[in-house]
């Protein structure tokens, strides 16, 4: 396995985002949490997405030369508008405000609106354990998979279910007779009648499949739909 000094990579992607016009603290900020999501082992969070972060940036997803405004102050209870800027720099500031008023009144709490994605959230609670505090960071996003309508059946059937994401829930089950037995049961109901519960219950019948990777992949994308399908079902009786 060849290794890479993290210095040096570390100097490498604030170079890139410096020549997109990032200044050299936001540049250096974003390039540090990516580098150290590889160090601490969360890859899906690390380097491979300096080139993710630079079409953001390129195509104005990200805005970077804007910084967060604190649009509601109470002492305690903070709002700030990120203006879409660096998720990381937004993210920074937030944690930072957030941990001056909490040693000022005891507690705080910050939300951001209209924030770029961050990285790994271990970045920023861990500025706040470092002050002998204790924080939670959470998030909320949006819905990448929406699984509208969804058919299951065993390797030997010869269609399969479709879902908007383009995907193949067959496939994505694992495939076999144990994943067909365990899902034939929701073929052809509508995800709106369908519990977390049954769902759940249905996946835990494919434990023995060897790909687990998959198995949890296709719970996601499925519970994903149920949720989804739900939430619009409530959406549209209000």
């Amino acid at each position: 396995m060849k290794r890479i000094n993290h210095l040096a990579l570390h100097q490498l992607v604030s170079r890139i985002y410096g020549a997109l016009g990032l200044s050299e603290d936001k540049a250096a900020l974003l390039s540090d949490s990516l580098v150290m999501a590889d160090l601490w082992g969360h890859a899906s969070h690390g380097t491979l997405r300096t080139t993710w972060y630079a079409e953001r940036i390129l195509n104005h997803v990200m805005t970077i030369d804007t910084d967060p405004e604190i649009i509601m102050d109470t002492g305690a209870l903070l709002a700030m508008d990120g203006h879409n800027g660096i998720g990381q720099f937004i993210t920074r500031e937030a944690v930072q405000l957030a941990i001056a008023r909490a040693r000022q009144h005891g507690i705080a709490c910050v939300s951001i609106r209209r924030s770029g994605h961050f990285g790994t959230a271990m970045y920023f609670t861990k500025m706040i354990a470092e002050q002998n505090m204790i924080g939670f960071l959470l998030l909320v996003s949006t819905l990448l998979v929406s699984v509208s309508y969804f058919s299951f059946h065993s390797s030997d059937s010869s269609s399969s279910g479709k879902s908007s994401g383009g995907g193949d829930s067959s496939s994505a089950g694992g495939g076999g007779p144990s994943g067909g037995s365990a899902m034939s049961r929701f073929e052809g109901v509508e995800p709106s009648a369908i519990s977390l519960d049954q769902v759940a219950q249905a996946i835990d019948e494919l434990k023995p499949l060897s790909d687990l990777r998959a198995t949890a992949d296709y719970r996601i994308r499925v519970c994903a739909g149920v949720i989804h399908n739900h939430l619009t079902r409530a959406e549209a009786s209000v």
